[in-house]
């Protein structure tokens, strides 16, 4: 994550209404990690210390605190000169708009460092580096990481090298845990990590630095054994591919006006109902941004799912909505009401689209099952996780491409590597063009007749 301004609204302190004057009351979310920063802790420390093996990438040093500008300028120097790093952050997301961030973990194969973004430091300074091309990022699951890093720059991610997105293309699984990766790889165990603690506690523990420290630790020696199975399989170009398009999606990440199309159910709604419940989304984010809160705080999706589907178009109905708090109705009633009237009366052409909502038939079902097992057969014959490649959504979106005369260029599976793997075998499949056997040999599957 990255460093953000100082919160509006302290730690355990809520506003009686937004706008309104504060009141103090326990917060739900500071209670429970509260709880489960205490419990972690004491877990951890019933577990046996790490023993970090000798290797030439996995650097055996403890973890160098960062906290002035001249041992970050020091260690910014070292990074360029090494050409790549491991990059990963502790952060607080649940009590603000924009996630706290509370720690910046970086690695190299001689130091590993821990910067504090308390301590009042320039980060420009590093993410800079993640968005020079000549510098080689490594991280681990790391789009929450970098989402922040084109949010402040203005630019996307350049150079990510992803170790759960190359273990996925390496005849590993996928979604695959960093803890559970360094085991496979190096028969190390971390046991249990400290994820939801109070990482904004100073001065940090020596369990929380080394718990840290371990999050980078390992990343260098990871890439490169991966990036060997990588080049073995010849997928090193698909793999970059992948990464850089996770890279850039960090970009249209936080989009007010694509936020809608992430309510669950906004599929199902007609063009003029979907305008409604865009213009209601970008509401409750600028209301959110403005006190600081994460959006979902004010009220649920489920809310503004309902609101789009019967739009209300008088204040005083609101208090009838079901999960509306009060204080938030009073305080945007009038703004909720004149947002829905005014996407009610939008030109045709505003209106916004989402693809056709497909209702599949008990015999259309049937057979994207078939597809969707054959996809992810396809997928264990080349050695890559069918959870990397492909969804059951990537494989209707194809199948009635197909089947309805659409655009199949469009589609997700004839996108890049995709495309070779999946999307022209199944089209050739589908079209009949094609048959595709397999066979298990050599304890793995394999395609025999394409």
């Amino acid at each position: 994550m990255t460093q953000q301004k100082p919160a509006n609204q302290p730690h355990g302190e809520t506003p009686s209404k937004p706008g309104g004057r504060r009141r103090k009351k326990p917060n739900p979310h500071s209670l429970h990690r509260m709880r489960a920063h205490e419990a972690s802790q004491a877990e951890a420390r019933n577990q046996p210390p790490v023993v970090v093996p000798d290797h030439p990438l996995i650097c055996k040093d403890d973890p160098l605190l960062i906290e002035t500008p001249d041992a970050l300028a020091d260690l910014i120097d070292h990074v360029r000169a090494i050409g790549s790093f491991a990059y990963d952050t502790e952060f607080i997301g649940e009590l603000s708009y924009y996630p706290r961030l509370c720690l910046v973990q970086i690695a190299t194969h001689e130091r590993i460092a821990l910067v504090d973004p308390l301590a009042d430091l320039n980060l420009d300074l590093v993410r800079d580096l993640i968005t020079d091309p000549a510098i080689a990022t490594l991280v681990h699951a790391g789009v929450q990481d970098l989402m922040p890093i084109a949010r402040i720059t203005g630019k996307p991610p350049a150079n990510i090298f992803d170790s759960q997105i190359a273990s996925g293309m390496a005849g590993l699984s996928y979604p695959l845990g960093l803890a559970r990766l360094i085991e496979e790889l190096f028969d190390i165990s971390l046991g249990k990590g400290l994820t939801f603690t109070h990482w904004d506690h100073r001065p940090l523990s020596p369990m929380h630095l080394g718990y840290a420290a371990d999050d980078v630790r390992y990343l260098p020696a990871i890439r490169a054994t991966l990036q060997e199975r990588l080049d073995e399989r010849g997928y090193s170009d698909w793999a970059k591919a992948e990464c850089a398009a996770v890279a850039e999606s960090c970009s249209e990440a936080h989009q007010p006006e694509l936020l809608y199309r992430r309510v669950k159910g906004a599929q199902s709604l007609r063009p003029r109902r979907l305008a409604v419940l865009r213009e209601l989304t970008m509401l409750r984010d600028q209301a959110a941004r403005e006190h600081d809160v994460p959006p979902r705080s004010l009220f649920k999706d489920a809310v503004l799912l309902d609101l789009a589907r019967t739009p209300v178009k008088s204040v005083e109905k609101l208090s009838k909505i079901p999960g509306l708090p009060r204080r938030v109705a009073q305080a945007y009633g009038e703004a909720m009401v004149s947002t829905t009237l005014a996407a009610l009366e939008l030109p045709k052409d505003d209106l916004p689209v989402l693809p056709d909502y497909v209702r599949e038939t008990p015999k259309e079902q049937v057979r994207i099952e078939s597809l969707n097992a054959l996809a992810a057969n396809l997928c264990h014959a080349s050695d890559v996780a069918p959870g990397l490649a492909v969804n059951r959504k990537d494989i209707v979106q194809l199948f009635f491409a197909l089947q309805r005369d659409r655009d199949v260029q469009a589609c997700r599976l004839m996108q890049n590597w995709r495309r070779e793997l999946l999307g022209e075998p199944l089209r050739e499949f589908i079209e009949g063009s094609r048959t595709i056997a397999l066979k298990w040999e050599g304890g793995r599957m394999r395609i025999i007749d394409g």
